[in-house]
């Protein structure tokens, strides 16, 4: 009944049904999964006395989610069926804003790159041959061996 009363839009039971359906098989399904994660995972036991509240507002998190998801999935099925979802005679229709502003052109020049400082140069420097160098003597060691 939510996903035929409570909408603006004219859409026909056959759809409702299908999009029920698969919004019940998802909370039948979601009611075991979230049993065992709240049964498993101890989430409201780090809480003490609020730990209920927590684990109320995580089911109830959940079951929204299910019927958003429902309510979607109705709109689609709806849609993609050839049934159209049409608004009803009462419904406001909600029209875009086009706000025009003219934009000034910013123009950022581009900076110069600082010099380096000598001790920079001279540290990759040392990064470079210590690359160099530091494969060279596990070979080396393994040879030997």
């Amino acid at each position: 009944m939510i996903f035929k009363v409570l909408p603006d839009v004219e859409i026909r039971w056959r759809d409702v049904w299908v999009g029920a359906a698969a919004t019940a098989l998802l909370f039948t399904i979601g009611k075991f999964a979230i049993g065992m994660y709240i049964g498993k995972a101890s989430i409201g036991s780090g809480y003490g006395a609020a730990g209920s509240i927590v684990v109320l507002i995580t089911w109830i998190y959940y079951s929204a989610q299910i019927l958003y998801f429902g309510a979607e999935f109705t709109q689609v099925y709806a849609t993609a069926h050839g049934t159209r979802v049409v608004p009803s005679s009462n419904a406001l229709s909600v029209e875009p804003i086009v706000v025009e502003k003219q934009v000034e052109k910013i123009v950022v020049p581009p900076q110069p790159l600082a010099p380096r400082s000598p001790l920079s140069y001279a540290l990759m420097l040392v990064l470079l041959v210590t690359s160099k160098f530091v494969g060279r003597g596990d070979k080396d060691s393994q040879r030997a061996a």
